[in-house]
């Protein structure tokens, strides 16, 4: 316990010397990936309804040491048991449990968001609105492969576009696109 205190004691006291908390505003604490906590240890806790998993743990831990200030969890993840998180108590009424994050299933959502990384004549090009279209056939879903693929492609300065993403696939799936060496034969990418 001494080691988080010390830890947290002096960013807390920063925070409170710059913030002039008005009233309705919050301290948002943000745990995302919060699905690797969910699973580590798991079992190494237990209360009342039964064992659990360090998480639990982990926002107790914050809201024992700044449970005066006005804050809100935003706790994300794929998997996070919500059986873990029951009380008699009422210690977690406060939290509200959602699976509306959305998601690209629009293909003209998706082009606007991938548009506003794009420079204006990468964009219109033909390769641009070719690997506008493979990015929809490959990434949509989740914000997370289109924003990680973005990253890669910004990173590269849009330099071999289409090698780009068909090395991101298979990166991340182990799969490579069968149509990807039919764009990429003129690519050549300098890493």
């Amino acid at each position: 316990d001494s080691v988080i205190d010390d830890a947290i004691t002096p960013t807390l006291e920063d925070i409170q010397s710059i913030w002039d908390i008005s009233p309705g505003e919050f301290f948002y604490i943000v745990i995302d990936e919060a699905n690797g906590a969910s699973r580590k240890h798991d079992g190494a806790f237990a209360d009342e309804y039964g064992r659990y998993s360090i998480l639990k743990e982990i926002i107790r831990s914050f809201q024992c040491r700044m449970g005066h200030l006005p804050m809100r969890f935003v706790v994300a993840g794929t998997i996070i048991p919500r059986e873990h998180f029951q009380s008699s108590s009422g210690e977690w009424d406060s939290f509200r449990w959602c699976s509306d994050t959305g998601c690209f299933d629009d293909p003209e959502a998706h082009r606007r968001y991938i548009s506003q990384f794009l420079p204006p004549h990468f964009e219109k090009s033909d390769t641009g609105q070719l690997l506008i279209k493979r990015m929809w056939h490959w990434l949509r879903g989740r914000y997370r492969y289109t924003a990680s693929f973005l990253t890669l492609l910004l990173d590269n300065n849009f330099e071999s576009p289409h090698t780009l993403l068909g090395g991101f696939v298979q990166t991340m799936s182990g799969y490579m696109p069968p149509e990807n060496s039919e764009y990429t034969s003129q690519e050549t990418l300098s890493m």
